[in-house]
Order: C-alpha cells, then structure tokens, then sequence
C-alpha cells in the first residue's frame, strides 16, 4: 500500500495525486496537456511537489516542440539508436554538449531548429552522418554491426 503524504498546510488531510488534462496556448494553438498534482482530502489544497512539476514541464516542452514542428523527445531517442550511438556521442557528432541529448530525449529541452534539421538529416542520408562522425572522431555501433549504407562508407567519407 502507498504512504499517502500528510497535507503541508492543514497537517489533517492526506495528499492524492491527480493528473487531468489541462490546455496550454502556445504561438495561437490551443494544446491539451498532462497535469500532475496532488489534492488533500481535508481542506482542498491542490500543489505539485517537485516529481510532478518536472513531469508538468515535460508535458509543456512536448506539445510546443510539436506546434514548432521539431522531433519530440521520443523520436530523437529513436533516431539516435537507429544510429547506433549513445547519448555522449551524439553531443560529439551533432554538438549541444555533453547532456544535451538526455535532455532532448526526456523532453527538458527544446532542440533548436538547426539541431532539428540536423540530427533529420544525419537519419535520412548515411553519407550525412557518416561524416558528421568522421569529423567527430567517433565510430558508431551501426558501422560495427553494419547497418546499410553506414560500415562500407564511414572509412570512404574520412577522406572524402
């Protein structure tokens, strides 16, 4: 069984946690959101300690990465395997720094749009990526494990 939290404010209540949807206008559009909080039983007091403001914050990133058109969190993840590379090679291929694609990934941060475009184009066309990683200096587990278009060429495009 849960331990339900005692209420900060009446100390009588106890805390159930909540999630509803909720909308957000960003840039004109209208988005319907996840929101997470907790309610006590005894005087009504709605909060969200800090689990449920991060999940909150995610929910907000996601649905304006998805007005602007960007990869959401879970297709940067999908695409970065795809690739066959962990997150602190990709930060070494495509930039944004050494966490910058845990946040990405977990929807913290908004990619910009140029990272967008980048990391689309890397997926699209291997020749692509298979420079970015060549001017990285990093071999990624696709051309260990020979996804198409990716072992036979990385070597072709260092000199290229």
């Amino acid at each position: 069984m849960k331990e339900q939290m005692e209420c900060p404010v009446c100390g009588e209540g106890h805390l159930t946690r909540r999630v509803q949807m909720s909308p957000i206008i960003y840039r004109g559009v209208t988005k319907q959101v996840e929101d997470h909080f907790s309610v006590c039983d005894a005087c009504g007091l709605e909060q969200a300690d800090a689990k449920a403001l991060k999940q909150n914050k995610r929910a907000v990133i996601k649905a304006k990465k998805e007005v602007d058109g960007l990869l959401s969190g879970a297709e940067v993840l999908a695409i970065r395997k795809r690739l066959g590379i962990n997150q602190e090679q990709a930060s070494r291929i495509f930039g944004g720094g050494p966490t910058a694609f845990t946040k990405y990934e977990n929807d913290d941060v908004a990619q910009s749009e140029a990272m967008d475009k980048l990391i689309r184009v890397a997926d699209e066309f291997p020749v692509v990526f298979n420079k970015l990683c060549a001017c990285a200096d990093v071999v990624p587990a696709s051309a260990i494990n020979g996804r198409p278009g990716s072992a036979s060429s990385i070597a072709d495009n260092i000199n290229a």
